[in-house]
């Protein structure tokens, strides 16, 4: 009797053990085929987004500077607590992401203006941009010096390096020899946006893999 638990004991064993397990989190608006379906189910999955109470995620909707700090503070597993006081004159201690907004400022990855931090604007994409090169420290190995053409960001642009940096890694879609290329730094990113370039900074299979992407999208 001994013998034979011990043999179904192994057989349940291997059996769990080869068998893949797929966790999703699937929201009412993104459907089977959009864009980003991919990139929005893996940060979700990774409990680093989140949707809303009525199983939405709202994927064209701005994504906003606090949500980004959400998500960034997600992606790095900050520790929130004992954080210093960021002082924004826009934030209290009572505004639902006061932890994760003093968290990303104390790491220098998310900075205000003049003492705000802008909690409800819509981030842009020249913003994003310098958020995600100073929060993965993307510019820490050297680049090729040959610079992607963008017909909206001069040298002088206050972006431009940080753009440069995540068009050479594949981050944003771009080419070096399209002279006529826009990215569009002062656009608001969307929801949808934001989590297609945060996972492909954190997972690399993922750059290059919206080949059914319209071009304008992520330009």
């Amino acid at each position: 009797m001994k013998l034979i638990c011990l043999i179904l004991s192994l057989i349940v064993a291997l059996t769990f053990s080869f068998t893949p397990v797929h966790a999703t989190k699937q929201f009412n608006d993104v459907s089977s085929d959009f864009w980003a379906k991919e990139e929005i189910e893996f940060l979700a999955v990774k409990s680093i987004i989140d949707g809303y109470a009525d199983g939405s995620f709202k994927p064209s909707n701005n994504v906003t500077r606090a949500q980004t700090a959400i998500m960034i503070a997600g992606a790095l597993e900050l520790e929130l607590e004992n954080r210093p006081n960021p002082n924004f004159s826009d934030i209290s201690e009572g505004f639902y992401a006061y932890d994760v907004v003093a968290a990303v400022a104390d790491e220098g990855i998310i900075l205000g203006r003049d003492g705000r931090f802008m909690p409800n604007e819509p981030l842009t994409r020249g913003q994003m941009a310098a958020i995600l090169v100073r929060a993965f420290g993307l510019n820490k190995n050297p680049l090729p010096e040959v610079y992607i053409p963008f017909v909206d960001v001069s040298v002088e642009n206050t972006f431009h390096n940080n753009i440069q940096v995540i068009a050479k890694m594949g981050i944003t879609n771009a080419s070096y020899s399209d002279a006529t290329q826009r990215y569009n730094p002062n656009n608001e990113t969307s929801r949808a946006q934001f989590s297609v370039f945060l996972a492909r900074v954190l997972v690399d299979t993922f750059i290059g893999g919206n080949e059914k992407l319209n071009s304008l999208e992520l330009l």
